[in-house]
């Protein structure tokens, strides 16, 4: 359990959280329980919210799932997350996933070919509808459509351990940190220095490499994003996205740092963005606007029961800006049965509104 027990600690600790140290490993052994173990027992001088591991790409099997999940129990981390190809039967994978509540898993199109964009629509769309189908939103929540995946970023479902060796990162929850007054530039590189000085603290007791920090600015319930990109009407501002992209980037330039590096924006987790889409003035349309800017800009997002075409066309939105987009970017939709401004529950998530197209 981690301790905020040193004098020396900098004031501007207590005002963010290490979101997630996330180790990252090439295989399933024993020899990494051990290195996860280490991981976990190191004090450090911050809290760290969320403790989690990420496998190397493999191919999915239900001997690989139950390996996984009892490898993250055993270790006394959070979740685990699994990379996997998206040219494998993404609803039997999801079927199956959707025994084990600890388990993450990302289907990853390491290029993306204008031709195979209705293809790929379709895959995702028949492992949505089989959810669906059995009023199963929770594993929705679970799996991400990641386009130029695997990547290495602490940030689940999308986390990957691509360089074939053992590493950490780590991402923060500093959303409220930023709102308070001075340069936002300082604020993020210096968010990032302490993340990055936990990771360092670990990986000397641990003897692991740390990756570096993803500084990706992500919401959780309250603390939210909304504020940081709000126009003075507070209507969501692609201009604004883009300005404090632009900070995140010129920050992370000067650190050691991995993964996305951008804003998100899951509308399940941010109570705001919740508000809004719950009033009407969010629709899903908007977040592909937003996708344009944001690495997660349909991330999370419930969509109400429709008409198969209609769900494809939105599916074949998203992935027309992944290719306008060129990098990596993931996608995470729930296809409910629910209507428009009707509210799912959705376990840690909480209740959560659907949202018309």
């Amino acid at each position: 359990m981690t301790v905020l027990n040193s004098a020396s600690v900098s004031i501007d600790i207590v005002k963010f959280k290490v979101r997630a140290v996330t180790l990252a490993i090439p295989e399933l052994n024993e020899s990494f329980i051990e290195l996860a173990r280490k991981v976990k027992e190191t004090e450090v001088r911050t809290e760290i919210w969320s403790y989690r591991i990420a496998l190397a790409p493999t191919k999915c099997s239900l001997k690989l799932l139950d390996r996984a999940s009892a490898f993250v129990e055993e270790a006394d981390f959070d979740y685990f997350s699994v990379p996997l190809s998206a040219e494998g039967n993404l609803a039997e994978i999801c079927e199956s996933l959707s025994s084990y509540e600890n388990l993450f898993a990302s289907f990853n199109v390491p290029e993306l070919e204008l031709s195979r964009i209705p293809c790929l629509a379709e895959k995702y769309y028949q492992a949505l509808n089989s959810l669906r189908k059995r009023g199963d939103y929770l594993t929705q929540c679970r799996i991400a459509l990641v386009v130029k995946g695997p990547i290495e970023t602490p940030y689940f479902p999308a986390a990957a351990c691509v360089s074939g060796k053992p590493f950490l990162t780590g991402a923060l929850l500093y959303a409220k940190y930023l709102y308070s007054k001075g340069n936002i530039i300082e604020k993020i590189r210096d968010a990032g220095r302490t993340c990055l000085k936990v990771l360092t603290e670990i990986s000397c007791k641990a003897g692991i490499e740390v990756k570096g920090v993803d500084l990706s600015i992500s919401p959780w319930m309250e603390e939210s994003v909304v504020p940081l990109i709000t126009s003075g009407k507070r209507s969501i501002s692609l201009y604004r996205i883009l300005v404090l992209n632009k900070a995140i980037e010129r920050a992370s330039a000067e650190l050691k740092s991995c993964g996305f590096n951008e804003i998100m924006l899951p509308l399940a987790e941010d109570n705001e963005l919740k508000r809004l889409a719950a009033e009407g003035a969010l629709r899903a349309r908007d977040f592909i606007r937003f996708s344009v800017a944001c690495v997660a800009g349909v991330d999370m997002v419930l969509l109400p029961n429709a008409p198969r075409e209609k769900f494809l066309e939105y599916i074949e939105e998203c992935l027309a800006v992944a290719f306008i987009k060129n990098k990596p970017i993931g996608f995470r939709l729930i296809y409910t049965d629910a209507e428009p401004g009707e509210f799912i529950e959705l376990g840690k998530f909480s209740s959560t509104p659907v949202i018309d197209f």
